[in-house]
C-alpha cells in the first residue's frame, strides 16, 4: 500500500514538473475565477495594458529590468484573476519564490535580553528560534521596494474581496507547483499602509504584523529653495543641518548621464554592495548592470545622482519620480570618506532639494535609520505585512509567533520643524 501511495505521489510530481517550467503559463480555477500564472513577463506583458497603474515600479518595463539577470535571490512570478468567460483581467499580481533563511534577514540587533527574566526568556527563544526558519516561500510584493507592489485590484484600490482572491490564488498555486521549483510552505504579502489593510484577516486566514514604518518628508508649498526648508526648523536642527551641508560642500553632486553610468557601473554596484553589507539586510540584491537599466529605460523619471571628491566617486544616491511623488531608491557611499563629508546626510538632504526643486509633494524614504531620517523632517507612517502558512496548524499560530519573536520598532521621532501642519 505504502509503495502504492509513494508512486502515485512521484507521478503526480513528474507531472507537475513536466507542466511548471519557466516560460510556461500555468492555468488553474476556483469557482467563478479562472487564474493564469507566469514566469516570465513577456508572456503576460499584454494584461498590464488593462490594470490601472501608472507605477513605474509596477510595470512590464522595470519587470524585465529584474528578469535580465540583474535580481539576486529571487525568481519573480506574474498572475491575474479573471472572471470566467472575460478576457480582462479583475486584479493582478506580482510576487517572488524565495528561499528564506531568516537569520540572514532579520536585524538582530533589535533583540535585547532586557531585566526581567521574561524578556531574557524571550531573547533566548529568539535566538534559538530563528536559525531553523529555512523554507522556500512566496513573497507578494517586491523586496527591493518600501510599497505596495504586490498587487493590485479594481480601479487601483485593495478591498477584502482582493484579499480573497489573493488567498484563493495562493491557495490553488501551492497544488499547481507541488513538488517542482516553484514549489512554497509560506507566502510574505507586503506592503499595506493603515487605510489599505486587511479589516479581517482570519476570514483570509492571515496573520498580521507591524514593521518599521515609511518615512516620509511632506514638501510644503511654499518651499521654492533650501533656504526656506532651513527656516522651517528650529534653530538647534537648523544649526545641525547646516553643519552637515558645509561638511559636504567640496561634494560636487550632478545627475549622471547614461553613458557615465554604464561607464562607472562597476564604481556605484561596489558602493551599494558595501551600504547592503553594512546594513545587515539583504533578502535580495540587484547585480551589475541594474543602474544603467534604470537609467536608460526610464529616462525621464529615474535619476542617478554622483557625489565626488575631484574625480574620485564618493557616493551616489538614486530616485524615481511617480504619481506626484518621488521615491528614493539605491544609495551608496564611501564609508571612510562618510564621516569627514557627511556624505549619507547630505544624500538626505540633497533628496530634500530635489524634491522641491520637483514641485512633488512627497517624498519617500526607504525605512531604515528612522531617527536619523525623522531629524531632517521625515514623519512615520505605520505599515502592515501579512503571513500565510499552507500548514493549517502552523497557519493559527501565526499570530502567536509574531508576538513572540519579532519585536516591535523602538525608536525616537525627532520633531526639526517649528510647526507642523494640521
Amino acid at each position: 500500500m505504502t509503495n502504492s501511495l509513494l508512486c502515485i505521489k512521484e507521478s503526480l510530481t513528474n507531472e507537475n514538473k513536466s507542466k511548471v517550467k519557466r516560460g510556461k503559463v500555468i492555468k488553474f480555477s476556483d469557482k467563478e475565477l479562472n487564474f493564469k500564472v507566469y514566469t516570465s513577463i513577456h508572456d503576460c506583458e499584454q494584461y498590464w495594458e488593462c490594470i490601472s497603474c501608472e507605477d513605474p515600479f509596477y510595470s512590464p518595463e522595470y519587470f524585465k529590468i529584474l528578469e535580465n539577470e540583474k535580481l539576486s535571490g529571487a525568481i519573480p512570478m506574474y498572475a491575474f484573476a479573471f472572471i470566467k468567460d472575460e478576457e480582462n483581467p479583475l486584479c493582478s499580481f506580482h510576487f517572488q519564490k524565495k528561499k528564506l533563511r531568516l537569520i540572514d534577514s532579520i536585524d538582530t540587533d533589535k533583540f535585547v535580553e532586557g531585566g526581567g527574566i521574561g524578556a531574557k526568556f524571550k531573547y533566548w527563544l529568539q535566538r534559538i528560534f530563528f536559525p531553523l526558519v529555512y523554507f522556500n516561500m512566496i513573497v507578494v510584493g517586491n523586496l527591493l521596494l518600501t510599497g505596495k507592489y504586490g498587487f493590485r485590484g479594481a480601479n487601483n484600490k485593495i478591498t477584502i474581496s482582493d484579499y480573497e482572491v489573493l488567498r484563493r490564488m495562493l491557495k490553488g498555486l501551492k497544488c499547481q507547483v507541488s513538488g517542482t521549483e516553484f514549489q512554497f510552505r509560506g507566502a510574505l504579502i507586503k506592503d499595506f499602509f493603515e487605510e489599505e489593510k486587511c479589516l479581517d484577516t482570519k476570514k483570509v486566514s492571515l496573520g498580521e504584523f507591524k514593521v518599521d514604518p515609511s518615512m516620509i518628508v511632506h514638501v510644503r508649498s511654499d518651499w521654492n529653495s533650501m533656504d526656506d526648508y532651513l527656516l522651517d526648523m528650529k534653530s538647534k536642527h537648523r544649526v545641525r543641518t547646516k553643519k552637515h551641508l558645509k561638511k559636504g560642500a567640496e561634494l560636487e553632486i550632478r545627475p549622471l548621464t547614461a553613458e557615465e553610468v554604464e561607464q562607472r557601473e562597476l564604481e556605484i554596484h561596489g558602493l551599494y554592495s558595501s551600504v547592503i553589507k553594512a546594513s545587515g539586510f539583504n533578502m535580495v540584491t540587484v547585480n551589475k548592470g541594474y543602474f544603467t537599466d534604470m537609467v536608460k529605460t526610464f529616462p525621464d523619471q529615474f535619476v542617478l545622482n554622483g557625489m565626488f571628491l575631484g574625480e574620485s566617486l564618493v557616493g551616489f544616491y538614486t530616485s524615481m519620480l511617480k504619481e506626484g511623488a518621488m521615491m528614493s531608491h539605491f544609495i551608496g557611499y564611501n564609508e571612510n570618506r562618510n564621516k569627514e563629508h557627511s556624505i549619507y546626510m547630505n544624500i538626505l538632504l540633497y533628496l530634500i532639494k530635489d524634491a522641491i526643486q520637483q514641485k512633488v509633494n512627497k517624498l519617500y524614504y526607504y525605512r531604515t535609520a528612522l531617527e536619523i531620517k525623522s531629524s531632517v523632517g521625515a514623519e512615520p507612517k505605520d505599515m502592515y505585512l501579512y503571513l500565510m502558512h499552507n500548514n493549517f496548524i502552523a497557519n493559527s499560530m501565526i499570530n502567536i509567533v509574531i508576538k513572540t519573536f519579532f519585536p516591535n520598532p523602538m525608536w525616537t521621532q525627532r520633531k526639526p520643524f517649528k510647526s507642523y501642519p494640521e
